[in-house]
Order: C-alpha cells, then structure tokens, then sequence
C-alpha cells in the first residue's frame, strides 16, 4: 500500500498542519484553481478537526456524566448513613434508658418484670439497628455498634441475675455488681468510639 499525499495511509489521520500541495509543478496554476486548491484542504482540515473536537466533547460529556453519577451515588450513601446511624444512636440510647430503670428497680428491690420486659423489647430492636449498620458502613463503625449492644446485654444479664438471685453469697453479688459496672462503661467507651468513627466516615465522604 502506498502513502498517500500527506505522507499517511489511508484510513490513518492526517497532520493538516503540515499538508501541502502535491509535489507537482503547480506554476502554471492560476490564481483561481490555487484558491480553490487551498479552500478544499482548509475545508478537509477544519471537517475533520471539527469531527475530532465533537469526539473530545463527546467523551468529555461522558466522563461528566459517569463524575456525577458517581457523587449522586455517594451523596444517596452518605444520607442513607446519617439516617441509619440516627436511628441505632435512638435505640441505643431507648436501650441504656431502659436498663438503667432496671437498675434502679433491682436497687430497690422491687418486683422488675416490667422493667425487665421493656429491657429485652429495648435489646432487641437495638441489636437489629445494628444489622442496618453493617449493612452500609465500614468495618470499624460496625465493630464499635456491636461491642456497644453487647455490653449493654451483659449489662443487663449481670442486673437480671442480682434480681433472680437476690439470696447469693455477698462475694457472688459483689462479682456480679464489678461485672455489671465493666459493662456499663465499655458501653460508654464504644459508644464514643461509635461517635468518632461515623463522624470520620461521614467527613470522609463529604470531602
């Protein structure tokens, strides 16, 4: 296959910036033919920059497109994040509310069957909160609802078993008591750490 006039093959692109007239003896040519000559190149050239400068744009209004597909989607994230980590901080805190009542009631030595029953209504809907957080959040942010929930639910066991047991040896109550108070400040403790971790999450996705 031979070259053609500007020096390519055919079906390859052309450098218009270096096309020239054919290497022949256009001396003779008369000024009209010459400006005819030069308009149809001028014509070449600009039709196909045009067509290269659509295909930019073209691929340009692609990228845009797929840019704010992506932040739509992260956006949609972000506020169905906020909106699950609203509702596990409402039933943890409905939960803390209603095992620190049970506490209350088992000092005083009062019947707890209600407290208790509100206890494990409180648990349990906290606990399912939870799998809404796994569901959408990174590792660590899971890690930190569930050892919250779980302390929370040995707190709990360890108030049930002063309140069933209220006849145990002093040292058992006593270990029990030391139990039920480790629980209740690593509830504390990841739920701060809970706290940090969506907040970082949230920042990260909002950067």
């Amino acid at each position: 296959m031979q070259p053609n006039r500007a020096g390519t093959r055919p079906g390859h692109l052309v450098d218009f910036s270096v096309v020239s007239l054919p290497a022949r003896d256009y001396g003779c040519m008369d000024q009209g033919v010459a400006a005819v000559w030069a308009a149809s190149v001028a014509g070449v050239a600009g039709a196909a920059g045009a067509a290269v400068g659509a295909g930019l744009a073209g691929r340009s209004a692609r990228i845009q497109v797929v840019d704010q597909g992506t932040l739509e989607r992260e956006r949609r994230l972000e506020e169905h994040r906020r909106q699950v980590y609203a509702s596990f901080h409402s039933q943890l805190a409905a939960a803390v509310r209603a095992v620190d009542e049970f506490e209350l009631a088992v000092r005083d030595g009062r019947r707890c069957d209600q407290e208790e029953l509100v206890v494990r209504r409180a648990l349990s809907d906290v606990l399912m909160s939870t799998l809404e957080v796994r569901s959408c959040s990174p590792e660590v942010v899971t890690d930190f609802a569930n050892a919250a929930c779980m302390s929370l639910k040995k707190a709990a066991e360890s108030l049930r078993s002063l309140w069933r047991h209220p006849d145990a040896d002093e040292a058992v109550k006593e270990a029990v008591t030391r139990r039920w108070e480790e629980e209740w400040l690593n509830v504390t403790v990841a739920h701060s750490m809970f706290a940090d971790a969506i907040r970082l999450t949230v920042n990260t996705l909002g950067a």
